[in-house]
């Protein structure tokens, strides 16, 4: 009787730590911190770029690029993006969010060489050892899709 007892309660402890364990998650921002690089591929809508282009006109688009991610999720960087055939170096500023589930989101905004900036959003998918995750672009009419692997876990200049 006294050892069903003693297993009921050492049960009924591991069991209540099941809650607090699926809620912590294997994933958090401070994981991003370190050096990323991306690559991308998708197709773009050209009116998007170019206000007096036709809505609805989709073109390859593809990019590389690398930055830096600090612990608290914000990010700094430069990418080539090939649009149609047309190169543009753009700078990046990011914001990531990791939730304990290994999803989460990205915010950014894209610095153009003739001064433009462009908003966007991206939903993410992070895998848990924290060397790898995935984006998908949500700004309307994009179909693109990012890869990021980290290069370095420290943070290195630009």
């Amino acid at each position: 009787m006294k050892r069903v007892m003693l297993v009921t309660v050492v049960a009924a402890m591991v069991l209540a730590r099941v809650p607090a364990l699926a809620q912590s998650g294997p994933c958090s921002t401070q994981m991003l911190r370190g050096v990323w690089c991306m690559t991308c591929t998708g197709f773009t809508e050209l009116s998007n770029l170019d206000p007096k282009a036709p809505k609805g006109t989709l073109v390859p688009f593809a990019g590389i690029g690398r930055g830096t991610i600090d612990a608290e999720g914000q990010g700094a960087g430069k990418a080539v993006f090939n649009i149609a055939g047309t190169m543009i170096p753009v700078e990046l500023e990011e914001s990531f969010k990791v939730n304990p589930d290994c999803t989460g989101e990205k915010t950014y905004t894209l610095k153009t060489p003739g001064g433009r900036s462009l908003p966007g959003k991206a939903t993410a998918v992070y895998m848990p050892h924290g060397l790898e995750f995935r984006i998908m672009i949500l700004v309307p009419g994009d179909v693109v899709s990012c890869e990021y692997r980290k290069m370095f876990n420290t943070l290195l200049p630009m």
